[in-house]
């Protein structure tokens, strides 16, 4: 999976528009507690990963977030 296709996804899962692997998720509009929710469930079940609460705290940019869909 490509990084463009990995930011599509988390854009998809979060109902984000515009994002890039630079952008800091603090100013992303929609990363609220949904927004985190949703991206837990969204590793879930795409990936078969379970996020801790340490692991989704450290994501600071999209990047971040793209890094582990591996």
């Amino acid at each position: 999976m490509t990084l463009e296709e990995k930011i599509s996804l988390i854009e998809e899962t979060i109902e984000a528009d515009k994002l890039n692997a630079d952008m800091e998720l603090k100013d992303v509009d929609v990363w609220d507690s949904l927004g985190r929710l949703s991206i837990i469930i969204m590793f879930d079940q795409k990936f078969n990963k379970n996020l801790n609460a340490e692991t989704l705290a450290a994501f600071k940019t999209v990047r971040d977030i793209a890094d582990e869909m591996e």
